[in-house]
């Protein structure tokens, strides 16, 4: 198997999971403050919540209606 098809579905959440790390660490470095941490972890959210969101919705068009 390849890394791509190991990494199918997950990539986005892999970044997203990045983002949040990220924002975490950059507000206990002193780099960000509470604010700009809210709005980098928010974002990294927004992105894994519309995946998710389209993903479901492809799903539901593709399966068959009764």
């Amino acid at each position: 198997m390849t890394l791509h098809g190991i990494l199918a579905g997950r990539k986005t959440y892999i970044l997203a999971a990045l983002g949040i790390l990220t924002a975490a660490c950059g507000y206990l470095d002193g780099d960000l403050d509470a604010g700009q941490a809210l709005q980098a972890l928010l974002a990294a959210l927004t992105a894994a919540t519309i995946r998710h969101g389209v993903t479901t919705e492809i799903q539901k068009t593709n399966s068959p209606q009764p």
